[in-house]
């Protein structure tokens, strides 16, 4: 499965390390490291895993940038399955039935069912316009 950099994946603080090694590296750590902390180095050697994972150039701009620092690899999986979510609502909001999603996505009906009667996140972050003060 092919991961991609997109940018609502990321906080700011990776964005940094994207604009340091690339997306193309980034993608390559996160499928290497997903859901993992790694420990960049002050120095790193050819010997190092991380020079297998992103090569050497990148390998070296990320010891120079956050050298002895701890780096959290983010895991994609919720953001992928938060967009898988919004398409499945979006398809059924077009009149898309449960099952014919079912089939499309790979899910039983009743997951189907769970996805479309849960609230998305946007409702979930939405404030509430008459107990704003709370």
């Amino acid at each position: 499965m092919a991961l991609e950099y997109a940018k609502d994946h990321f906080t700011a603080a990776l964005d940094d390390v994207v604009r340091v090694i690339g997306p193309e590296a980034m993608n390559r750590l996160i499928a290497r490291y997903p859901g993992v902390t790694v420990h960049v180095p002050n120095d790193i050697d050819l010997s190092h895993p991380l020079v297998a994972v992103v090569g050497t150039e990148a390998a070296r701009r990320l010891a120079n940038y956050m050298g002895n620092c701890q780096l959290y690899v983010p895991k994609l999986a919720a953001n992928k399955r938060r967009e898988r979510d919004r398409e499945i609502r979006t398809r059924h909001a077009d009149g898309c039935p449960p099952k014919t999603l079912a089939i499309k996505f790979g899910l039983c009906e009743r997951q189907i069912r769970t996805i479309l009667s849960a609230p998305s996140a946007v409702e979930q972050n939405q404030l509430d316009l008459f107990n704003a003060n709370e």
